[in-house]
């Protein structure tokens, strides 16, 4: 995981797995953003996986910080209404307010294509999430873009600021 020198963080250990069932590191972004890594192993068992990451997402999402979930999950997100282990496991990022922003395949050789990376979040903000593909590899890499918002300090300064501009400005023009 790479972080901007001037991004303010630290490892969350106590949100930082490495079970059987998967491999994660959380970090906190000026504590209000959560950032993970996750790993699951091809051909560990979903059933497992599914539980512990339920019990993961719960211990997540008890922070209500903005939350980006980024990994290589080894489900099949194009089949979940044909997976039971694949549907369940969506289920249950939907029902803690997270949502995956990547809806094309992220694997792709020539007779199949998968979509087994994702970056899941439960930010309402306008994201937009995209894929790298590349001729090196069957893989991609996913990327993330959070729109920046600008807002206005309002207090009784700026109040008395904005009414003197307002005040002071020729309106027989409009």
């Amino acid at each position: 995981m790479f972080v901007h020198d001037s991004l303010t963080f630290r490892v969350r250990d106590d949100l930082t797995s490495s079970g059987n069932d998967f491999e994660s590191v959380f970090i906190e972004i000026q504590r209000d953003h959560g950032c993970n890594i996750i790993t699951r192993a091809p051909g560990s068992s979903l059933v497992n996986f599914n539980r512990s990451f339920d019990l993961y997402l719960n211990s997540i999402t008890k922070k209500r910080k903005l939350c980006y979930i980024m990994g290589d999950l080894n489900l099949n997100l194009v089949n979940c209404s044909e997976h039971q282990p694949t549907d369940d496991f969506i289920n249950a990022v939907f029902g803690y307010g997270l949502r995956p922003s990547i809806d094309k395949p992220t694997r792709i050789t020539p007779r199949t294509s998968t979509l087994v990376d994702n970056i899941l979040t439960n930010s309402d903000l306008d994201i937009s999430a995209g894929i790298f593909y590349s001729d090196i590899s069957c893989f991609s890499k996913e990327k993330i873009l959070q729109q920046t918002f600008i807002t206005r300090d309002i207090n009784p300064n700026s109040i008395n600021s904005f009414s003197a501009d307002i005040a002071g400005t020729d309106w027989n023009e409009v």
